[in-house]
């Protein structure tokens, strides 16, 4: 059966024999198995000016059913009886559930929960039974392994399982592959059916060797037809020759990613088509079914106009944005409207203001307001979570859609109104490509999707099986992950030639690109399934006719062996490796010297022993500088406007955080900039200071004459809680009751700490009802309002309460002006009081109850009764120096960084970085998070050389 071919490649061939293939009834028939696109072929015999019918190129699967229809015996066989692999999978969904079969098989009900495992359970089925020809075969297959390995429970339940799918498959007159070949075999027994015209010649092209079942079928035919098959894969010739007349240039170039290489190589393109277009045919660029590899080179061709060849994207369900948007309705009400899954429904399905006239930015304002709802009620699912409020709007749709798409219903049904919704609610940029654009082939290609899993359930006899949208979005899920994208409608005359590793050449190649190849390429797994693991086909693979890794490892090696040989018949060939250091997820790669050096003793030629290192792109280059721009550190904005009233008011809370860094000023108040925070089971940190600072106020609102509590801090909490709504936290009873625990004892911890302050200084607490505090000045007026002023026998003292951050001590304020907030209230109560102020002091709300953070003054400072503080001498919160000079000074700091937020100074320079810089949420305003991820990475690379014996 075998056909060696003398120093003639298969194009050279075509030409001397293209009578016999061409004309209505050709001589010669054309088998195209994997490795080899039948594409390919066509293109190949077009090229000649001569047309061909269906019979002159076909399939294995397509010749061995004309066999079956042509037999006067099987008149009803048609396409339709051929299942696809998603109709299998269905007939074994439908068999796993009968409990009569899955009471016999525990090590199927074991596995049946894993990944993928229908579609494994599958792709094991028809692998396994296309490697015997009959059932006694598989017996001996069956005796060998049990001989030498001993027997599998598991297959043992696969094998009781495959007679109960051949069965069902007999009974309902359905046909697989394994099936479809076995009835052309007995057909063949017969004679060649009368019906069917019987050709000279076939040639089978396949870059693998046949298994049993196949072997048997291509035995039968050579009967009847003479059979030449090529298996050689040395550019179609075999023998191949000992050494090759024109030696190929082979590189191995060696790029710091696959984004490097995949410039170099569009680059290396767009100079050799320059003028002369027709180069493109002459070049090749192999490549790894990876999605982020193709990516990477199909980005560098579309920023250079490079067209393609074949534009189909094999990887492109996987990654098109517009299909995922499309799924996006039937995932919100599957998932019981999970708050993540109705977030993105919002930005891309929900258009408020259309009808009314609302602009682009006040939609996207609309939504962003909604989303922030979103996440400070601490929603995670259900449709209730979204009534009321803000989200009224929000609710309606949402349930709109529930009552289109939520309950039990056919598959029929759901997939006519997913495509309603699809067509009502479609993203405008989407809708108005739907008649013509990029995205013309969704809904259509979406209503095959549905059409192909309701004839699934047809043939099952599930047709009208009413199930849960989970159900039908899971098959939906499923088919999309299989099923073949869509053929682009516009195809370019000339373009760049791409092909997997595993195809093998048709037409001569003058330069190979081998792009991308997986260091592991030859480390071959997976061959096997559940049924005949890797290890059990290369146990049978020794003494029969059984694919193991071992064939598809030498197989792979003889497919790029043919693409170096294609390029050897060009005078000015080459072959180009383009490797490199790092992969797309940053993982260092291993070396591709074993790949080559196992060519290189085929092929009996030299090839590199080094890769020529390449380095980074031009176009890259810049970004892995030393040197790198970051974002400007002082910002000049014009000077804020005064209102037609006078003065211009500042907060308090304003020229804090310009005490602290006037970027966090710029940030927060001139330019208004906010976190999108999601929810959490913790409190975001100012509403736990909220709800404390309401607890708190309770509780000394409580107080009687002689400083006790009148109310529990238990009461106190859950009255701060209502009043205050806990904002983020995700809805859930544990998680509530775990953080009013938490928060229970800071306020246990303030009351035993208030007790000790109160019997020792014998202050009382002011009202601060409309406690306003208001500081004027010529250009601007101070405005804010203290947590608490208590009244001493000799003046004033001010208490603040804090939850989080670290509190500045009296020295730092004094000398650096931070943290001005406590000093502002000093000055503003003795104006509005006209009384001294004895102090300022932070008041920390934790575990801790810390009181050691202020302006603490020695006179009223000790253990004694009427002291204020207790503070040791040798705190820097502790002060000597007369409190009105202290206030008057910090009041030249006020009015230097009111000034200068009015003019628009603003200066990337924290008064305190070791306090400000580590626990800023603005650290990309100033671009110090990089800077401090850069000096993270510096560290670890010193400390791993420091541990290798390295020296820096």
């Amino acid at each position: 059966m075998s056909f060696e071919l003398d120093s003639m490649t298969f194009a050279t061939l075509v030409p001397s024999v293209l009578d016999r293939i061409s004309g209505l009834r050709p001589e010669i028939w054309l088998s195209i198995g994997p490795g080899f696109a039948r594409e390919d072929i066509k293109s190949l015999l077009l090229s000649q000016g001569r047309g061909f019918v269906g019979d002159a190129v076909q399939t294995l699967q397509e010749l061995a059913f004309k066999i079956i229809a042509s037999q006067e015996s099987t008149p009803g066989i048609t396409k339709d009886s051929l299942l696809n692999a998603f109709s299998r999978q269905e007939i074994f969904r439908l068999l796993l559930s009968e409990p009569r079969i899955m009471d016999k098989m525990p090590e199927l009900t074991r596995i049946k929960r894993q990944k993928a495992f229908l579609q494994r359970l599958d792709s094991a089925f028809q692998s396994a039974r296309i490697s015997f020809a009959h059932e006694d075969e598989e017996q001996v297959y069956n005796e060998r392994l049990d001989q030498t390995i001993g027997p599998s429970p598991l297959r043992n339940e696969l094998r009781l399982l495959s007679q109960a799918y051949e069965a069902w498959m007999k009974a309902s007159s359905w046909l697989d592959l394994p099936i479809l070949i076995r009835n052309a075999i007995e057909v063949l027994r017969e004679g060649w059916p009368s019906k069917l015209n019987k050709p000279s010649e076939i040639w089978v092209i396949s870059t693998q060797n046949p298994e049993s079942l196949e072997k048997d079928f291509w035995d039968l035919i050579s009967h009847h037809v003479e059979v030449k098959q090529f298996r050689s894969l040395d550019g179609f010739f075999s023998p191949m020759r000992d050494a090759l007349v024109n030696q190929p240039r082979t590189e191995w170039e060696r790029w710091h990613t696959l984004d490097d290489a995949a410039e170099s190589l569009a680059d290396r393109i767009q100079n050799q088509i320059q003028g002369q277009p027709d180069h493109l045919k002459s070049s090749a660029v192999l490549m790894p079914d990876n999605p982020a590899v193709r990516r990477s080179l199909l980005r560098a061709l579309k920023q250079r106009n490079i067209p393609l060849a074949d534009p189909r994207d094999p990887t492109r369900l996987k990654w098109d944005e517009s299909l995922k948007q499309a799924l996006l309705p039937l995932e919100v009400v599957a998932s019981q409207f999970e708050r993540q899954k109705v977030i993105s429904w919002l930005g891309s399905y929900f258009s408020p203001g259309i009808q009314s006239g609302l602009g682009a930015s006040e939609i996207s304002g609309q939504i962003s307001g909604w989303i922030q709802e979103i996440n400070t009620r601490g929603i995670r699912q259900n449709l209730r979570s979204y009534s009321g409020g803000l989200l009224s709007e929000v609710h309606l749709r949402l349930e709109a859609l529930g009552r289109q798409l939520g309950g039990k219903r056919e598959c029929k049904e759901i997939a006519e109104k997913h495509i309603q919704v699809l067509k009502e609610f479609l993203p405008g940029q989407i809708q108005a490509l739907g008649s013509s654009g990029e995205s013309s082939w969704l809904i259509p290609f979406l209503e095959g999707v549905w059409e192909g899993i309701r004839e699934d359930l047809d043939r099952v006899g599930l047709g009208q099986r009413k199930a849960p949208l989970l159900v039908w979005m899971d098959r939906l899920k499923t088919r999309l992950q299989e099923v073949t994208p869509p053929v682009e409608r516009l195809k370019s005359s000339e373009g760049v030639q791409i092909y997997r590793l595993q195809q093998a050449p048709v037409f001569p190649v003058q330069k190979v690109w081998v792009f991308g190849l997986p260091p592991q390429w030859l480390d071959v797994r997976g061959v096997g399934g559940y049924w005949l693991t890797d290890r059990e086909r290369e146990i049978l693979s020794v003494e029969f006719a059984i694919r193991s890794h071992l064939q598809v490892r030498e197989e792979r090696i003889q497919v790029i062996k043919s693409w170096v040989f294609n390029s050897s018949l060009a005078g000015d060939g080459s072959v180009t490796f383009l490797d490199a250091e790092y992969a797309n997820d940053g993982r260092e790669r291993e070396t591709l010297f074993p790949v080559l050096k196992e060519l290189e003793a085929s092929l009996k030629m030299p090839f590199p022993q080094i890769p020529t290192e390449m380095g980074s792109h031009p176009r890259f280059r810049a970004s892995y500088q030393v040197l790198s721009k970051t974002q400007p550190q002082s910002v000049e904005l014009p000077a804020r406007k005064l209102p037609g009233n006078g003065n211009l008011e500042i907060s308090a809370t304003t020229l804090d955080r310009f005490s602290r860094c006037s970027f966090q000023s710029l940030g927060y108040h001139r330019w208004n900039l906010s976190d999108v925070r999601e929810p959490d089971t913790e409190l975001w940190p100012d509403v736990r200071g909220n709800i404390l600072h309401e607890a708190v106020r309770l509780l000394m609102t409580s107080r009687n004459e002689e400083g006790a509590f009148c109310i529990t801090p238990q009461l106190a909490l859950e009255n701060a809680w209502v009043k205050k709504r806990p904002k983020g936290l995700i809805r859930a009873p544990r998680v509530e009751n775990y953080v009013k625990s938490r928060l229970k004892r800071v306020l246990e911890v303030f009351c035993e700490k208030e007790r000790e302050y109160t019997q020792r200084s014998g202050t009382n607490p002011v009202s601060l009802d409309d406690f306003r505090l208001k500081l004027d000045y010529s250009r601007f007026s101070i405005v804010g309002q203290p947590d608490r002023v208590d009244e001493h026998r000799d003046g004033l003292f001010i208490l603040d309460y804090k939850t989080s951050g670290t509190l500045p001590h009296g020295t730092e304020m004094i000398e650096q002006g931070y943290r001005l907030q406590l000093p502002f209230y000093a000055l503003a109560i003795e104006n509005k009081m006209r009384r001294p102020v004895l102090g300022v002091q932070y008041v920390e709300l934790d575990r801790k109850g810390g009181r050691k953070s202020g302006i603490f003054f020695k006179t009223w400072n000790g253990k004694e009764k009427g002291s204020l503080t207790v503070a040791r001498s040798n705190s820097k919160s502790l002060m000597s120096t007369d409190p009105t000079e202290i206030w008057k000074h910090l009041e030249t700091h006020l009015l230097r960084d009111a000034n200068d937020y009015i003019d628009g100074h603003f200066e990337a320079r924290p008064r305190i970085p070791g306090k400000e810089c580590s626990r800023c949420s603005l650290g990309d305003l100033c671009g110090l998070r990089r800077r401090l991820e850069e000096s993270k990475g510096e560290s670890k690379e010193e400390s791993k050389g420091d541990s290798q014996g390295g020296q820096k």
